[in-house]
């Protein structure tokens, strides 16, 4: 992969968030689009089906660059499908979480096992779901940070 392709896309895509709406910066998720083009630059090297997705993610963002301000709806949620797709690949094929993964079903799993423990324990649902929920955030966190640190994350 050409360096100088990678950092010119960045650029570009550094000027067009501040160029556009904020709004339109959240709906679009260009950070995560700048994060996925690490990614793909990353992996191009041995996956060739990350190197084609480098080349669709490019011509992709070039034509959404040159709208401008006459992005719509439907634009943007073609946008998102297609990063769902890229981020599909990642996960599937390279082992790659998004941010938040662990923490999110964690805290599912502290509520409900602390549900459980609050009804046999407490005899009262409510007290035992904030416990169930802290520890699950504190451990989904942890494992979070721990992904992070190890490079696994999108």
């Amino acid at each position: 992969m050409d360096n100088k392709r990678v950092a010119e896309l960045k650029e570009s895509l550094r000027a067009f968030k501040n160029d556009i709406d904020p709004k339109l910066v959240a709906k679009l998720d260009l950070e995560k689009c700048k994060r996925i083009i690490d990614r793909l630059t990353g992996f191009s090297i041995e996956c060739e089906i990350c190197g084609a997705y480098f080349t669709k993610l490019e011509n992709h963002l070039l034509q959404l660059f040159e709208r401008n301000e006459a992005i719509d709806q439907q634009t943007v949620k073609a946008h998102n499908q297609f990063i769902g797709e890229i981020e599909t690949h990642l996960t599937e094929e390279h082992d790659l979480i998004t941010s938040g993964y662990y923490t999110s079903i964690y805290m599912s799993l502290g509520m409900g096992i602390g549900l459980l423990f609050g009804l046999v324990v407490f005899d009262n649902i409510g007290f035992g779901l904030p416990i169930g929920l802290a520890i699950g955030v504190a451990i989904g966190a942890g494992k979070d940070a721990d992904a992070k640190k190890k490079g696994k994350t999108i």
